[in-house]
């Protein structure tokens, strides 16, 4: 199927038929929500018709979502490591980036990888479009980087000396607006790599740096909860809201013109936000827990929300319904771990985080537990693994699990993607391999 419309009048009439099939589902709850991802989806971008939704997962995928079916259109599998943003760089044409430092170029009719390639030295944290032929990432290592993507060549390096939050283009394409973590935010001239500007924009740190489609505005958020939004050409602030002080912002997005804004928080709220008078015009409870990505549609109608339920869903703004609200149980996920009292049922909860209990669920970011006492390191078909667990002749059982946690996975098996997580207490140890042992007997 398609993903875009070139025709004018097909574009407008597709976007018609998408708002009435929307407006429909309103009145007629029938749909799920986008259900697939197996875990935190960290970023959501919609296509400029309204049509199509792109989100990148912990799960190591992106994926294609039809909006107005709410269904799978494609899933993009090519990382080694949990991803942290995609973009279109045309309607068929997507740059995905995470975790393992490097960049997929998706396209072609299929929407297949056409290029893969890499120059930083850890996790890329922020993607940027500068037109279909050059995109700038950013990344953990402080590095800024402008890609000339039909080379797959570095064209500019820039150094935010820092690690970098969020990377955005001004409008007319000229300057590249970057994010660091302690705070700042600065500016470089693309065509010599002259640094023109640098300003501390929030007093003790920065997480999130969202750019308006249009290019003309950025939205900056701290851990004050303060909201700000900066004149991109200028590069002057226009407005700050200390929206929810008693609440801690975990997502953040700006629409097409920079007048509307969203702000997803840990307890699950979602804020749609006056840009210019800082009014709230809607509060949803959009999950029971943090909302880790939002996305405002172009038309301004429908807001995209995706947390701890690892769904994305649809609410409508103005009335503030969501949009085909059903009971969908396709890709409820086993929780025993929640109701039950032993010692390490409680210290099992962060395992839950990144692998499923069963071989059936939708994958996660690391491989399922099914069967793991006893199961050969790098031996689950269905997962991709680093290179030093597929060479391992290695089986999981409570020695090498003790010696995974009492030194780290870093330490254990160098090389590793598995985050590092130490449990020094032996106790808690020993509670956690029981209750591992119990769980993972499971189908």
């Amino acid at each position: 199927m398609p993903l875009s419309v070139r025709c004018p009048v097909a574009s407008r009439l597709k976007r018609v038929a998408l708002t009435l099939l929307i407006l429909i589902a309103i009145a007629y709850p029938a749909l799920a929500d986008m259900t697939g991802h197996g875990g935190m989806i960290r970023a959501l971008r919609i296509s400029a018709d309204g049509s199509t939704v792109l989100s990148a997962s912990f799960d190591h995928s992106a994926r294609l979502w039809r909006l107005d079916e709410q269904s799978t259109l494609q899933v993009l599998d090519g990382h080694d490591g949990p991803l942290n943003d995609a973009v279109f760089l045309t309607a068929n044409r997507i740059a995905t980036a995470g975790a393992d430092g490097q960049i997929i170029i998706w396209g072609g009719p299929e929407i297949k990888i056409q290029k893969q390639f890499r120059a930083h030295a850890g996790r890329i944290t922020s993607l940027a479009v500068v037109d279909d032929g050059h995109l700038i990432s950013g990344g953990w290592d402080g590095k800024i980087i402008l890609w000339k993507l039909s080379a797959s060549k570095v064209i500019t390096e820039f150094d935010m000396k820092e690690a970098v939050v969020g990377v955005a283009i001004t409008a007319d394409g000229k300057h590249l607006i970057a994010a660091g973590r302690s705070g700042n935010i600065a500016r470089w001239r693309l065509s010599d790599g002259i640094r023109t500007a640098r300003l501390q924009a929030h007093n003790v740190s920065l997480f999130q740096l969202q750019q308006s489609a249009d290019g003309q505005r950025l939205l900056t958020v701290g851990p004050d909860s303060f909201v700000k939004i900066w004149d991109l050409e200028n590069f002057r602030l226009l407005h700050e809201y200390g929206i929810a002080a008693d609440r801690r912002v975990s997502a953040s997005a700006v629409n097409q013109s920079g007048s509307l804004l969203a702000v997803g928080y840990l307890d699950g709220t979602v804020m749609i936000v006056d840009a210019n008078s800082g009014e709230i015009r809607r509060q949803l409870q959009a999950d029971d827990g943090p909302v880790w990505s939002v996305a405002i549609s172009p038309n301004n109608q429908f807001l995209l929300s995706a947390g701890k339920s690892e769904r994305i869903r649809v609410w409508h703004i103005a009335s503030g319904d969501r949009i085909s609200v059903s009971q969908d149980t396709s890709h409820t996920r086993p929780t025993p771990w929640l109701e039950s009292n032993h010692p390490g049922a409680r210290l099992f909860r962060k395992c839950a985080i990144c692998h499923a209990l069963t071989a059936n669920e939708p994958q996660r970011s690391g491989p399922h537990f099914a069967g793991l006492l006893g199961r050969q390191m790098g031996s689950v078909d269905s997962y991709r693994y680093s290179a030093t667990l597929q060479q391992r002749n290695i089986f999981w059982n409570r020695k090498n699990l003790e010696r995974l946690f009492s030194l780290g996975p870093d330490r254990f098996l160098p090389g590793t993607k598995m985050p590092v997580q130490k449990i020094t207490n032996t106790s808690q140890l020993v509670k956690l391999i029981d209750y591992l042992e119990i769980l993972t007997k499971l189908d």
